[in-house]
């Protein structure tokens, strides 16, 4: 778990199921955009999509490979923004974006965490949830749950299974934060609580992100236990 915790700045909460088997082919029609038809309506842009745009952050004052979108992809009806693969010590996970009238969706593929040291490699299925609701007031939530199942690469091992609830509040919207002496207006911060249940034990993880927009996501803090990981960002190109 540890592993997983330090890949990427967007692989600390996304690792879930996905219920249906679904082909990945590239997108060749329009854009994408932020906006389309019905649903709520929103202007705004709190993470924009391009390829080769890219985010690089830090992890607790250390600096990580670049968040980059690489390509454009039709995945059950959707076009989304791919990132970069994101690996980090044997684990390693594909994430995409796709955002809809004030909805940003991240879609999290399986993370494959290599064998190592005598431990099994493993496959944690992945999942799609909300990240951001931009369009919400203040006090504003959502929620999500799902279930996570792992399988080792030696059947002698057990399949796991985790039941997550994620509740999300929009906290401050309008607001400016620093972060690594940059100056960010228009910003939305959102709180993000995790309920885990793992073979009958509980355990939970708060976060917080900020969202600036024109920019993408700033800042996120997560506290898991007694460890809070800070992911501040450092540099960014948008095209």
């Amino acid at each position: 778990m540890n592993k997983i915790k330090s890949i990427s700045a967007f692989l600390l909460l996304f690792s879930a199921v996905i219920l249906t088997s679904c082909s990945v082919e590239p997108y060749t029609g329009p854009m994408p955009s932020s906006a389309s038809n019905g649903g709520n309506q929103s202007t705004n842009d709190y993470w924009p999509s391009a390829i080769n745009n890219q985010w690089v952050f830090s992890l607790n004052g250390v600096n990580q490979a670049p968040l980059k979108m690489v390509s454009i992809d039709a995945i059950g009806g959707n076009s989304y923004y791919t990132f970069n693969s994101q690996s980090n010590g044997g684990v390693s996970q594909v994430t995409r974006l796709r955002k809809s009238n004030g909805d940003y969706y991240l879609k999290s593929e399986d993370v494959i965490v290599a064998a190592q040291g005598g431990i099994p490699g493993s496959t944690s299925t992945g999942t799609e949830r909300i990240l951001l609701k931009d369009y919400l007031a203040v006090g504003g939530t959502w929620t999500t749950d799902y279930v996570q199942t792992t399988t080792y690469t030696d059947p002698t091992y057990p399949v796991v299974t985790t039941n997550f609830n994620i509740v999300s509040t929009i906290l401050e919207k309008g607001s400016t934060l620093t972060v690594g002496g940059q100056t960010f207006n228009d910003v939305i911060k959102v709180r993000v609580v995790q309920n885990i249940t793992f073979s009958g034990q509980n355990s939970s993880a708060i976060s917080y992100y900020w969202y600036a927009k024109n920019v993408g996501p700033i800042k996120i803090e997560t506290t898991s236990g007694i460890t809070t990981y800070i992911q501040d960002l450092v540099s960014y190109i948008l095209n």
